[in-house]
């Protein structure tokens, strides 16, 4: 009866012992399942990062490009008020001119 019974005991820690090793397993299993999963999410916030960085990058690109922009018509805007200051220069230039032609053309009558 003894012997039955200490055979029964290792029959009953051998199928204890089994269902440890199949819970162990099945826990395994959930790590692995997690790891792949915050494997998965770090990726996808490195992709976020590197999309946040490009988009910062083409900001400060069009900023440039508008900064540049803005260079170039005060530049135009100079070049149009040095343009119309010579013409008027011109303008008396000529007026002088035609005035002093008329006084030589009427001295000489």
């Amino acid at each position: 009866a003894a012997v039955k019974e200490a055979v029964s005991e290792a029959h009953a820690a051998r199928m204890e012992t089994e269902a440890a090793k199949r819970a162990l397993m099945a826990a395994e299993a959930q790590v692995a399942e997690a790891e792949t999963r915050w494997e998965a999410m770090e990726a996808a916030m490195a992709k976020a990062d590197a999309a946040k960085t490009e988009a910062e990058a083409r900001q400060v690109e069009a900023e440039t490009r508008r900064e540049a922009a803005e260079a170039a018509m005060a530049e135009a805007q100079a070049a149009k008020a040095v343009a119309a200051v010579n013409t008027e220069k011109v303008a008396a230039e000529a007026a002088v001119s035609t005035e002093a032609t008329e006084a030589a053309e009427e001295a000489a009558k």
